[in-house]
């Protein structure tokens, strides 16, 4: 799932680092707008393909983790779903996080 993600934030001009398969690193892909990707936005994607629905404590790790990086915004995909906690939540992180979910 990773690498369709990566491919899409490649197509729209950003470049990509991947986390190794198997690594907890809290993130998946850390993706910049530029060739070299040292430009802005710089982008951390964490993605939840697990069982359970997305939480309030993923959501922290993902902000702590943009913070980790010096990430502009994050992206937390779910294809699980998305708990209610986090959706309330959005408001006060809109011009920093996105949420992707199956719907």
């Amino acid at each position: 799932m990773e690498w369709l993600i990566e491919e899409i934030l490649k197509a729209k001009g950003f470049t990509t680092y991947r986390s190794p398969e198997g690594a907890n690193y809290c993130v998946d892909i850390l993706a910049s707008a530029d060739t070299l990707g040292f430009g802005s936005p710089r982008i951390c994607v964490q993605m939840k393909s697990t069982d359970g629905t997305v939480d309030r404590p993923t959501l922290d790790q993902l902000i702590g983790t943009m913070s980790n990086y010096n990430a502009d915004y994050g992206l937390l995909i779910s294809w699980s779903g998305i708990k209610s906690s986090v959706n309330k939540e959005i408001p006060k992180q809109f011009f920093k996080v996105r949420l992707w979910d199956s719907e």
